[in-house]
């Protein structure tokens, strides 16, 4: 493959990584529905270490940098935290 090929496969897997970030947030407004009607709270420290957890030992399954993908994790998880807040009629927070 040349240059122009390798990038066009990079352009590609960031085009499935969007898309699998849509389909997270698409399940974070389900969440946010179901939570909503059990009367729990947005923030769930407890699910947030779970998914943290299992991300850094998927990162180590696949060789990956484990701080990077917990940095990403987080910030996908802030992401979900975000559309459940505004699902809820609450303010979404920027940062």
């Amino acid at each position: 493959m040349d240059l122009e090929e390798l990038r066009n496969s990079i352009r590609e897997c960031d085009r499935e990584i969007i898309s699998l970030i849509e389909r997270r947030q698409k399940i974070s407004q389900s969440i946010a529905e179901v939570k909503n009607k059990l009367g729990l709270e947005i923030l769930d420290e407890v699910q947030r270490r779970k998914v943290i957890d299992h991300a850094a030992s998927l990162a180590e399954e696949y060789s990956i940098d484990k701080n990077a993908i917990i940095n990403i994790f987080t910030l996908l998880i802030r992401m979900s935290e975000d559309v459940q807040k505004i699902g809820r009629g609450g303010e979404s927070e920027k940062k």
